[in-house]
């Protein structure tokens, strides 16, 4: 009887140890689980964390583009208009000098007229003595 018992015992013993292990096991499964909730949804999280970047970074960088364009277009709007410049000082200087000399051939033409009736008038009276 006595191993009746011992065998009971042991088979009752058994199976408490069992369903304690699977309690264990399945309070760990559970636990596990929500682990992997709270996993899952932080991965959800970052990856719409990492979805709006991405759409920052391709606004960013279209921005970027559209920068540099208008900085490509303005500097050579800039050289075109230094060039501009550069040809009309040229033409100013020219224009420039050929008034100057227009006006000192007047000059000297006035000069010497007037150069010539003041020694017409110096000499007239000598030349009529």
């Amino acid at each position: 009887m006595e191993i009746i018992y011992f065998l009971a015992g042991l088979v009752f013993g058994g199976g408490a140890v069992w369903l304690i292990f699977r309690s264990r096991g399945t309070a760990h499964i559970e636990s596990l689980n929500r682990v992997n909730s709270l996993f899952e949804l932080e991965n959800k999280e970052l990856k719409l964390a990492v979805e709006e970047k991405n759409r920052e970074i391709l606004g960013l960088n279209n921005s970027l583009t559209t920068s540099q364009s208008d900085l490509n277009n303005l500097n050579l709007r800039l050289k075109e208009q230094k060039e501009e410049l550069s040809a009309i000082r040229e033409k100013f200087n020219l224009e420039f000098r050929n008034l100057a000399n227009d006006i000192f051939e007047e000059k000297s033409k006035r000069f010497t007229e007037q150069n010539k009736l003041n020694l017409s008038e110096i000499l007239k009276p000598l030349g009529e003595k």
